[in-house]
C-alpha cells in the first residue's frame, strides 16, 4: 500500500460520511434539479480534512492533514511570499481525498468543480489524469468525470498543486504582484450532477425596459420544448410565463416583460427565472437564475448611464483577504465586506485584481453594488491563448449578476488587447471593458492623479483635450484607483476637493478609493505576528479585521446621499435643509429619526435624551432640495445646552448618515465661582497665580507655565509658546489687577507670538488667552505646552470625535460626548481605534485623566486641540517612498497645542499641498486672537 493509500484510508469513512451529509437536490412539481456533493467545506468557518503533503518549506515531507478551502501556509505548512519580493518558490502540496457519490447518480452527467486553486492544479481520479491541468488562481474550472466515477463505491481523488505556474505570464500577471501571494485550494470543491438531457448554460441579457434574452446551451440529444417563468425575487409573485420550441443544442429567446422594476445600486429589485426543458416523456431538467432588469452604456455626452440616468460610481477596490486565512474566505466575511462598503455609502466595488468568490458578487446583487469584475494582470498581461480560457471562465461564472457592469481586462499595464474581444464573445450583455490607468473604451481611468491634473483632465478646454477631441469623442473621467490611503493619509483627505471637481464636471465619472482594507497577514510561523511587509500591503479605509479608521468615517458622511444643514430656529421648532443627492430615488423613502440632547457643559456631566421621534423623509426629488421641520421638546430643568442629533435611513433601514446641530451657544467659560482670595504675586524670580486652591507659577522671562497646581495635586504642565516657532524671550510684563479678575500679561518681540494673558477670576480655572501675528500663510498657528505623555492614560471631552482629523478631512465626526483610552497607535502597522493622538475638532472641554491627576481643558469656538505628535511607521518601505507624507515640520512643537489652523496629510505618492486647495490650506497675514481655560480637576471628576 502506497503512503497515499495508506494515509487517505485512515481518512476515508469519516470524510464520506461528512461529505454525503452535504448533498444538496431538490425536485419541484416532479421537475429535476442539479444535485451537489461537497468535496470541501463551503469556506474558511467549515474546512473538510484532506491528507496532504507540501515539497518545501514547514513542514516538508510529511503526510499530515489540512482543511479545504485554505491557504496552506495560514496552516503552517510551506512559507509565507510577498508578490515581486517572492523569490522562485516552486512549493507544490499534494492532495488526496476519499469519497463516495450515490448509485443513483448513475447515468447522470457529473462535473468535479474547483472553484479557485493557486496556481496550476493536476488532478486525478481513480488513477485516471483528468486533462487539461488548469492554470490560473482566480478562476473556476470544472471536468466531466461521470465516465471515470465508481458510483455507488469509493473514489480517490488527487490533486497535485503547485503555488508558481509553468507558464511564465501566469506568474507575471498574478504573482509577481504587490500583494501577499499564497497557494492550495482555497476555494469550495464539489461534484455536481444534472441529467443527461438538461441545460447546461444559460446567459441572461435583461434591460431595464423590459427587454429579455436568453441565450441557452443544451446537454444532449434535445427535441422537445423550454418553458420560462419570471417572478420576483422576493415575493414569488410571478410576472411572465413564455415557452419556445427546441430542436439542437442552443436557444435564442427574446420576451418583452412589461411593467418590470428596474435594478439599481439603489433600489436592487432582484428577479428570479426558472426554466423547465421537457422532452416526449415531460420534465428533465430546471434551472433557476437570479438577475436584474439593468442596463448600463457610457455616454460621452450625458456620463455613466444606469437605466438611462447618469450616475456618478463611488467606489472602493476591494481584495479578497483575511488575516488568518489569506483569501480563503466565506459566506459571512463576504456579506461583511459588502455592507461595510455600503455602510460607506458608497455605491460601487472594483475586484481588484481578480475576481472574487461568487458569494461576494451575489451580495452586491441584493444590497446594490456596482461592480467591476477583473481580469488578473497586475502589471503583466496573460498570454493570450491562456488567457482566453480565463477570459471564459470569468465570463460564465459571472455573467448574469447584475452587480456587474463592466471588465477589467487587467491592471496598470497588466492588459493584453487580444482578450479585449473575448470578453464581447462570451457576453451576451456586451458590457463594456476598462483598462485601468489607461483612457480605453470611453473611460479615463488613469491612477493617481494630483488635483492639477485632474483638473486639466476634467477641462474640455485644455490643450490636450482640444486635441484630443480632434479625433474622438472626450472620455469620461473615472479613475480606478486614486488617493492611495497609506497610513492615515489620502482616502478622506483630499477626497472633498477631488469629489467636488468630479459632481460638477460633465465628463466626471466617480473614482475608485485605494483600498478598502489594510492587507495584513496573520503571520503563523511568527507568533501570529499581523505583517503588512512595510509599506507595501496597509492600504485601508478598514484594518485587517474590519476596524474602521478615521477616513472610513470621512468617506462616509461625504458620499452621504443626503445632505443637511442647519436652515433656521423659530421659537418652536428647528428647520432643517435637506439635499437630494442619490441618482434614481426621492427622499420619501427614507425615514428620519431624532434625539434631542441636552449635552454637559463639564466634564462631570453626560448626555441626556429629552425626546425622541421619526418621521418619513420628505418629498424631495434627485438634485433638489426641501426642508424637514423638527418641534422643539417640552421645556426641561436639565444643566448643559440644548442640541439635535438626526439620523437619515435608507429604505432598508441602513444608517446614511449621523447630524448633531447645536441649538443654545456653548459658552466655554467656567461657572462656578470660588469665595477664595485672588492674588497675583512675585517670589524667588517667579509670578504666581492663586484663586482658592489653585496655584499657577509663571516664568517672568519666558511667559511660560512652570507649574500648575490645586489643593497640594501638581500636574507637569509647562509652557505657553507659539506652536509654529521657537519661544522668544519677554520684551515686557503687564500686570492686571481687576476687582474680579487678577492676572498677567507677556509681551514678545521679533516672533509671531504677539501676547500671552495668564489671569484668574476665583473659579479655579487658569484663563489663557493670546495674540499672534500670522506675517505670511501658515498651518499650524495657535500656542502649545508641554505636558508628559507618559503619565496619560485617557480623555473624556465634548466635541467633534471620535477620531483625529487633518486639515483636508476634517469631516466624518459628530458632536457628541466621547471617551477613549490613551494609545501609540501607528495607523497601518496597528490597529487600536480611535487613534489617541492628533488634532481634534469642535472640542468644547477636555478632562485628560493621568496617574497624577486629571487636567481640565476648556476652548473657545473655533479653535482646534492638539493631542500630542501622532506616532507614524518610521523609516522607508521598500519601493522607497516615504512611509507617511507628514513630516515633523507639519506638527506644533508642544504636546498640548491649541490652533487656529492644523496641517493636511498627503497620500503615498502625493503631498497633501498636491492634493488641492484644502491640502494647501493656510492661514492668511494677520492678528488672530484665542483662549482657553485650564484647571487641575476635581478627585470626582477623574
Amino acid at each position: 500500500m502506497s503512503p497515499v493509500d495508506s494515509a487517505v484510508g485512515r481518512l476515508g469513512g469519516r470524510a464520506a460520511l461528512a461529505i454525503l451529509a452535504l448533498v444538496q437536490s431538490a425536485a419541484v412539481f416532479g421537475q429535476v434539479e442539479n444535485e451537489r456533493i461537497y468535496l470541501s467545506g463551503r469556506g474558511r468557518s467549515d474546512p473538510v480534512p484532506w491528507q496532504f503533503r507540501i515539497s518545501s518549506g514547514q513542514r516538508a515531507g510529511e503526510w499530515s492533514t489540512i482543511g479545504v478551502p485554505s491557504q496552506w501556509e495560514h496552516q503552517g505548512f510551506g512559507a509565507y511570499a510577498y508578490g515581486f519580493e517572492e523569490s522562485s518558490s516552486e512549493e507544490v502540496g499534494s492532495y488526496a481525498l476519499r469519497f463516495s457519490v450515490p448509485s443513483e447518480w448513475t447515468g447522470d452527467r457529473v462535473a468535479l468543480v474547483f472553484e479557485g486553486v493557486m496556481t496550476d492544479c493536476s488532478v486525478s481520479l481513480n488513477g485516471e489524469p483528468l486533462l487539461p491541468a488548469h492554470q490560473g488562481g482566480f478562476t473556476r474550472f470544472s471536468y466531466a468525470v461521470e465516465d471515470v466515477l465508481r458510483f455507488g463505491e469509493e473514489n480517490l481523488l488527487l490533486v497535485r498543486v503547485a503555488e508558481r505556474s509553468s507558464e511564465p505570464s501566469v506568474n507575471r500577471a498574478e504573482r509577481d504582484a504587490d500583494y501577499w501571494v499564497f497557494g492550495g485550494i482555497y476555494r469550495p470543491v464539489y461534484l455536481e450532477s444534472s441529467p443527461s438531457t438538461s441545460i447546461s448554460s444559460l446567459r441572461i441579457d435583461a434591460r431595464h425596459d423590459g427587454d429579455l434574452a436568453l441565450s441557452v446551451a443544451l446537454s444532449g440529444a434535445v427535441r422537445g420544448e423550454l418553458e420560462g417563468r419570471v417572478v420576483e425575487w422576493r415575493s414569488g409573485r410571478e410576472v411572465a410565463r413564455f415557452t419556445a420550441a427546441v430542436e439542437g443544442e442552443e436557444v435564442e429567446l427574446r420576451q418583452a416583460i412589461p411593467g418590470v422594476s428596474a435594478w439599481s445600486a439603489e433600489d436592487p429589485f432582484l428577479y428570479q427565472l426558472e426554466l423547465v426543458l421537457h422532452d416526449d416523456s415531460g420534465p428533465v431538467h430546471r434551472r433557476v437564475e437570479r438577475f436584474g432588469f439593468r442596463s448600463f452604456e457610457i455616454d460621452p455626452a450625458r456620463g455613466l448611464l444606469v437605466n438611462g440616468e447618469r450616475v456618478l460610481l463611488k467606489g472602493v477596490n476591494r481584495h479578497s483577504f483575511w488575516p488568518s486565512s489569506g483569501r480563503a474566505l466565506d459566506a459571512t466575511i463576504n456579506r461583511q465586506d459588502a455592507e461595510l462598503i455600503k455602510a460607506l455609502n458608497a455605491n460601487a466595488v472594483r475586484t481588484s485584481h481578480y475576481p472574487p468568490d461568487r458569494e461576494f458578487l451575489a451580495v452586491c446583487d441584493e444590497i446594490g453594488l456596482y461592480v467591476l469584475d477583473e481580469l488578473p494582470g497586475w502589471h503583466d498581461a496573460y498570454a493570450t491563448e491562456i488567457g482566453r480560457t480565463l477570459v471564459e471562465e470569468m465570463v460564465a461564472r459571472d455573467h448574469n449578476h447584475p452587480s456587474v457592469i463592466a471588465w477589467t481586462n487587467g491592471n496598470e499595464g497588466g492588459w493584453n488587447r487580444a482578450l479585449d474581444s473575448e470578453f464581447s464573445r462570451w457576453d451576451l450583455q456586451a458590457r463594456p471593458v476598462l483598462h485601468p490607468d489607461e483612457i480605453f473604451g470611453g473611460i479615463d481611468a488613469t491612477h493617481y492623479r494630483d488635483w492639477a491634473e485632474m483638473t486639466e483632465a476634467l477641462d474640455s478646454r485644455s490643450w490636450r483635450n482640444r486635441w484630443r477631441g480632434l479625433f474622438s469623442p472626450l472620455p469620461l473621467v473615472m479613475p480606478t484607483e486614486a488617493l492611495h490611503g497609506l497610513y492615515d493619509g489620502g482616502h478622506g483627505a483630499g477626497l472633498e476637493d477631488f469629489w467636488g471637481l468630479l459632481r460638477e464636471a460633465p465628463r466626471g465619472g466617480g473614482i475608485f478609493l485605494w483600498a478598502f482594507l489594510d492587507e495584513a497577514a496573520l503571520r503563523v510561523d511568527e507568533e501570529n505576528r499581523l505583517d503588512t511587509r512595510g509599506n507595501f500591503a496597509p492600504d485601508g479605509l478598514v484594518g485587517p479585521w474590519r476596524q474602521r479608521e478615521g477616513s472610513f468615517w470621512a468617506v462616509r458622511s461625504l458620499w452621504a446621499p443626503v445632505r443637511v444643514a442647519m436652515a433656521g430656529v423659530s421659537s418652536r421648532a428647528l428647520e432643517l435643509q435637506l439635499e437630494n443627492r442619490f441618482d434614481h430615488i426621492g427622499l420619501a423613502g427614507c425615514r428620519f429619526s431624532w434625539e434631542w440632547l441636552r449635552l454637559p457643559r463639564q466634564a462631570e456631566g453626560g448626555e441626556v435624551v429629552l425626546a425622541r421621534d421619526s418621521a418619513p423623509g420628505p418629498d424631495i426629488d434627485v438634485g433638489a432640495t426641501g426642508s424637514l421641520t423638527i418641534p422643539f421638546p417640552p421645556a426641561d430643568e436639565e444643566e448643559g445646552f440644548l442640541a439635535l442629533r438626526l439620523r437619515a435611513l435608507d429604505r432598508d433601514g441602513r444608517e446614511l448618515g449621523v447630524w448633531v446641530f447645536p441649538v443654545e451657544g456653548i459658552e466655554p467659560a467656567p461657572s462656578r465661582r470660588s469665595e477664595a482670595k485672588l492674588l497675583a504675586r512675585q517670589a524667588g524670580g517667579s509670578l504666581f497665580l492663586e484663586s482658592g486652591d489653585l496655584v499657577v507659577e509663571l516664568d517672568p522671562d519666558s511667559g511660560a507655565v512652570v507649574e500648575l497646581s490645586r489643593g497640594g495635586r501638581v500636574l507637569p504642565l509647562r509652557g505657553g509658546h507659539s506652536a509654529a516657532e521657537e519661544s522668544r524671550p519677554v520684551s515686557r510684563v503687564e500686570r492686571i489687577d481687576e476687582q474680579d479678575r487678577k492676572g498677567v500679561r507677556f509681551h514678545y518681540g521679533g516672533g509671531d507670538l504677539l501676547t500671552t494673558t495668564y489671569s484668574v477670576d476665583g473659579s479655579e480655572w487658569l484663563s489663557v488667552e493670546w495674540e499672534i501675528e500670522v506675517k505670511q500663510e501658515s498651518a499650524v498657528v495657535g500656542l502649545t505646552f508641554f505636558y508628559p505623555e507618559e503619565g496619560v492614560l485617557g480623555a473624556r471631552w465634548l466635541g467633534v470625535g471620535p477620531f483625529r482629523v487633518w486639515g483636508n478631512r476634517l469631516g466624518g465626526g459628530v458632536l457628541g460626548v466621547w471617551e477613549k483610552e490613551w494609545n501609540d497607535t501607528a495607523t497601518g502597522i496597528q490597529w487600536q481605534y480611535p487613534e489617541f493622538k492628533g488634532f481634534h475638532a469642535g472640542v468644547r472641554w477636555m478632562s485628560l485623566r493621568g496617574r497624577e491627576g486629571s487636567l481640565g481643558l476648556r476652548l473657545q469656538e473655533g479653535l482646534y486641540l492638539g493631542l500630542f505628535r501622532p506616532a507614524f511607521a518610521q523609516g522607508m518601505g521598500g519601493d522607497g517612498k516615504p512611509l507617511a507624507r507628514h513630516t515633523e515640520a507639519d506638527q506644533p512643537r508642544g504636546d498640548l497645542s491649541f490652533l487656529h489652523s492644523i496641517s493636511s496629510m498627503g497620500t503615498k505618492f502625493h503631498s497633501a499641498e498636491e492634493l488641492g486647495p484644502q491640502g494647501r490650506g493656510r492661514l492668511a497675514a494677520g492678528v488672530y486672537r484665542g483662549r482657553i481655560w485650564l484647571r487641575v480637576e476635581d478627585e470626582e471628576s477623574r
